[in-house]
């Protein structure tokens, strides 16, 4: 299945360090009525921040639930967190 032919992506590469945290979502976690997703961001990082000290069983879904109640939007997030 192609969703769009014309399709061209770079590679992006990094380091994930100890501690660090990658976050892939949807866009669904992030869309706001405003045309600025800087909103929707700044609320899931904000939201993210929080289970850094709390710890990240199950951080995923209550993020999720937290910031995208919205439940006829895509919504799904991936978090790697390299330990130790």
């Amino acid at each position: 299945m192609v969703v769009y032919d014309g399709a061209e992506f770079e590679p992006a590469r990094g380091n994930l360090r100890s501690g660090d945290v990658l976050m892939l979502f949807t866009d669904g976690l992030v869309e706001t009525s405003e045309p600025d997703i800087s909103e929707g961001m700044d609320r899931l990082t904000g939201e993210a921040d929080r289970y850094v000290a709390a710890g990240w069983d199950g951080a995923a879904w209550h993020l999720i639930e937290k910031v995208a109640k919205d439940v006829n939007d895509d919504r799904a997030l991936l978090l790697i967190r390299r330990s130790g």
